[in-house]
């Protein structure tokens, strides 16, 4: 048997995998399990030495995360969400050199987040969202790094929020670090993509994240100026910065874009909204509250923009004008 998915309740998992050496993946997902770490950690590491994906989410599962888990030297995915795990995250995890996949969401984790978890080469994905009292900061990123996926919002992590090798993330797609607690600036003199996601974003390395699909930096004290070459990214599709401090003026930009969203709500934007705007052809969301831009609006154009959904322009000083 390759695989197992099992929708059921309260199953014992000695007995469920006892014969099963040769699975490579356990789906568990919603089942019942209702046991302590020590329980189902030793029961699946000693039942199944093949196994590469573990997906355990909505299990009820508590913690600790025993180090039994290290004899599964093949494991790949790690998907243990929506659990009341109510524990630390082990180090160890960084062990596991095939490691590509780690989404530990809301599952009441705590404690100070191991760096070294971040510097798996093989590491894509990895998910920590929805932990509030779980801190950490980012590391240095190794060369040929594979991460493409970083989703830490809910999350307490604080401090810089890039260091200086995010140049090595080549593969970056996506980024949530929505309601953290980073702060900025940092300085302008990193290298390649070091600017990414933290304090004060005018860099000219945007252009670099040809790969960035979703960038969501919402609440969280960023500041300075937003690059123009934001908007021009080519697979960009929305761009969320609400509820930070970045300030000045919001230039004029390219419009090569498949941009649909755009929010910029909730900062010390001012001076005109550049007309550029209204190239965005894609643009469903547009989203400019309680920031503090002037000048004329041209209410006109708004009829460039064939697929906007959504306008929120209030608590500004626009005088609109047809």
């Amino acid at each position: 048997m390759a695989q197992i998915t099992a929708l059921g309740k309260n199953p014992n998992l000695n007995v469920l995998l006892g014969n099963l050496s040769e699975l490579v993946e356990l789906h568990l997902d919603g089942v019942n399990i209702s046991a302590h770490g020590a329980q189902w950690c030793q029961a699946i590491s000693s039942s199944l030495p093949k196994l590469r994906v573990l997906s355990l989410s909505t299990c009820n599962l508590s913690g600790p995360f025993d180090s039994s888990l290290l004899k599964l030297h093949s494991l790949s995915v790690i998907r243990i969400e929506n659990n009341n795990l109510s524990t630390q995250v082990p180090e160890f995890f960084s062990n596991f050199t095939n490691l590509t996949s780690l989404r530990l969401s809301s599952s009441g984790l705590y404690g100070t987040f191991p760096e070294k978890i971040f510097q798996v080469p093989t590491l894509q994905t990895i998910d920590l969202s929805g932990n509030s009292q779980l801190q950490g900061s980012l590391p240095e990123f190794p060369k040929n790094a594979s991460l493409q996926s970083l989703v830490l919002n809910g999350a307490n992590f604080s401090g810089q929020l890039l260091p200086n090798s995010i140049g090595n993330l080549k593969r970056l797609s996506k980024i949530d670090i929505s309601t953290c607690n980073f702060t900025g600036p940092i300085p302008r003199s990193m290298g390649d993509l070091t600017q990414l996601l933290t304090g004060q974003i005018n860099s000219p390395h945007w252009e670099n994240l040809t790969n960035l699909v979703n960038l969501d930096m919402r609440h969280n004290l960023l500041d300075g100026t937003i690059p123009p070459s934001l908007f021009s990214l080519p697979v960009l599709q929305k761009l969320q910065l609400a509820n930070n401090q970045f300030s000045g003026q919001l230039l004029g930009f390219a419009t090569i874009s498949v941009l649909d969203t755009l929010d910029l709500s909730s900062n010390h934007l001012e001076g005109p909204i550049p007309m550029s705007i209204f190239n965005l052809r894609e643009l469903k969301i547009l989203s400019l509250p309680s920031n503090n831009f002037s000048s004329s609006f041209p209410l006109n154009r708004l009829q460039q923009l064939k697929n906007l959904s959504a306008l929120d322009l209030s608590y500004n000083r626009l005088l609109f004008k047809k």
